[in-house]
């Protein structure tokens, strides 16, 4: 199907791609209409018609149908997140998470952005970065929620609530985080019998954690013991390991950042040295346009961004 259809088919008025995972069209306005097809991220559809936030749309195989606009993403939305997933792959992991129940992923940290993709029940992800991002509230309050940028198997990026995310470190250790909120942790060993993690005493806080902590397994006590534990910083992402060193950055007290890197031998740790950090340029953003695409792609153009989403989203 194209913008100017057969002879006798409606017109299309605009261009959009499907954003959840799968999405029910209807026949007509509400939750309880039939459903007359269902869609695929990223399917590239045709609006005939908009009635406030909804619109009916045409899918490539000719069906139609309704749907709240807020499901639907821009050529330009779709070109974001391309970019977002691209430099998730090359940030390092904070730690693996699982959800236990399903999550869905949105575009940006925002209730109100859409949603593209969900996490299974018990399905392990990457967490990559860190955002408190400001929410409104009934009546016009003000609120704030912490976000985790989540990397998933399939090399897919999005924004998720952070407290609906667990960090899988194991029970024996996390049992240790008294309330505090677990942001980061890394086995130090190949045994995993030393850990590392970093944890916040409060959410909702301007940096990435506020404590640093070393645990080793004691073989007579049967038992993990802190052999060091750092508190009262204002930490930022990345933590990292590497052999027998891992490291941080760490806001110095006259507000500059530094990279505390740190030796592990056995149950020791030891400050190795302190070098100025260049904070990386901010993440990429999936923008919002206030309206969709008017102009349909040209087919070769089209075919182009169909092979290379496909390459990056299936990797073939």
């Amino acid at each position: 199907m194209t913008g100017c259809g057969f002879q006798g088919q409606q017109k299309a008025i605009g261009y959009a791609y499907t954003g959840p995972s799968a999405l029910n069209l209807r026949n007509d306005l509400g939750l309880r209409a039939t459903t007359t097809a269902t869609v695929e991220h990223g399917e590239r559809l045709e609006i005939l018609e908009t009635k406030r936030r909804f619109v009916r749309v045409r899918t490539k195989q000719g069906s139609e149908g309704w749907t709240d606009s807020a499901y639907l993403l821009t050529q330009s939305q779709m070109d974001d997140l391309t970019r977002l997933a691209e430099r998730a792959q090359g940030l390092p992991s904070q730690g693996v998470g699982t959800v236990f129940d399903t999550l869905n992923v949105h575009t940006a940290a925002s209730r109100t952005s859409a949603s593209f993709a969900q996490i299974e029940e018990g399905e392990n992800i990457d967490v990559v970065a860190h955002r408190v991002a400001e929410r409104e509230m009934p009546g016009g309050e003000q609120s704030s929620e912490d976000w985790f940028l989540v990397r998933t198997k399939e090399n897919r990026a999005g924004w998720v609530l952070s407290r609906m995310v667990l960090m899988s470190i194991p029970d024996e250790i996390a049992q240790y985080a008294n309330g505090h909120y677990i942001t980061a942790y890394h086995a130090l060993n190949p045994e995993r019998t030393s850990w590392l993690w970093t944890t916040s005493a409060h959410a909702r806080q301007p940096f990435d954690f506020d404590g640093l902590r070393v645990f080793v397994f004691n073989e007579r006590k049967k038992s993990y013991e802190t052999v060091f534990t750092e508190r009262n910083l204002r930490g930022y992402y990345p933590v990292e390991q590497s052999g027998d060193s891992f490291s941080a950055v760490i806001e110095e007290k006259d507000g500059s950042l530094a990279k505390r890197t740190y030796s592990f031998n056995g149950s020791k740790v030891k400050l190795l040295s302190k070098e100025p950090y260049q904070a990386p340029p901010a993440l990429p953003e999936v923008g919002v346009p206030k309206t969709f695409d008017t102009t349909a792609p040209k087919d070769a153009n089209w075919a182009d961004r169909a092979r290379a989403f496909a390459e990056w989203w299936f990797g073939i």
